[in-house]
């Protein structure tokens, strides 16, 4: 009689977990600020974009509630400071974000995840060297 009902307080626990994790952070996905700058953030607590001047960021994120991110940039890290993201309740596609020490907001809309990918590419893709068969690798 005890084993059915550990087994079933087990898979009771475990549902609850997995519905937990399942549960996707609402900043999750492509956004366009009004500067320009272009984020996809994805549900491994990692970024890719572009910013207001053209040049591709990417970092790691972490949730600080159900509505509130920090993330820095590990590309940038001269340029860009450690920011914090807000979406509100009322409309979750809008965020304002803002680096420490900014003096304001800076707003967001989401946007198609396959159109800001093709964004990013488009700046990302010709800054990248692909070596050819055959090129000789440095030996500096």
């Amino acid at each position: 009689m005890r084993l059915p009902l550990i087994a079933f307080a087990a898979f009771i626990f475990c549902s609850c977990d997995t519905q937990q994790t399942q549960t996707k952070h609402p900043m999750i996905g492509a956004w366009l600020a009004h500067d320009g700058t272009i984020f996809n953030f994805r549900d491994d607590g990692t970024f890719h974009g572009i910013d207001l001047r053209k040049k591709e960021i990417w970092g790691n994120w972490v949730t600080l509630s159900k509505s509130r991110i920090g993330f820095q940039s590990l590309l940038h890290d001269s340029y860009y400071h450690p920011q914090y993201a807000i979406i509100q309740e009322s409309n979750p596609d809008a965020m304002d974000y803002i680096v420490t020490g900014g003096t304001h907001f800076i707003s967001a809309s989401r946007i198609d995840p396959a159109k800001a990918a093709a964004a990013i590419e488009l700046v990302v893709t010709p800054r990248l060297h692909l070596p050819t068969k055959g090129e000789a690798a440095s030996q500096d």
